[in-house]
Parts: structure tokens; sequence; C-alpha cells
């Protein structure tokens, strides 16, 4: 796992960007179309990368998940 603070060189480069988000069709006005083509990218990107070798240098967009509480008083 490599530490990678900041952000990823590709949102500088637009080709690239663009290269990234070409399966990805967001529409003005299309709340919900929008959000089930967010889903439908995410669920092909996520199959692509099955069974292939993991490249560490490629950021992460997923976060880490805690779980918190603040104890009562």
């Amino acid at each position: 796992m490599n530490e990678q603070i900041g952000y990823p060189d590709m949102l500088t480069n637009p080709a690239e960007l663009n290269q990234e988000y070409i399966m990805l069709n967001v529409t003005h006005g299309q709340f919900l179309v929008n959000i089930l083509n967010v889903l439908h990218y995410e669920a092909y990107h996520n199959f692509q990368n099955l069974r292939q070798p993991v490249n560490r240098d490629k950021w992460s967009t997923e976060h880490p998940y805690f779980r918190t509480r603040c104890p009562r008083n």
C-alpha cells in the first residue's frame, strides 16, 4: 500500500481524465438516471478490475469507514 496525499496527476490532464470517465454519461436535469449511470459505471469498472494484477500506484477512491460513537455521560 502506498500513501498518496493530495490529488492524482490525472486531474490536471484533460485527455487522461476524459479517458477515465468515457463510459460515464451524465445528463443535466436527470437526477435518477444519473445515479443509475454512476452505479452502472462503478459496477463495470469494478468487474474490469477483477483478477487483474494490482496497480499499487493507482489512486483508490474508497474511503475508510469508521464506526464511532460518543460515550454517554
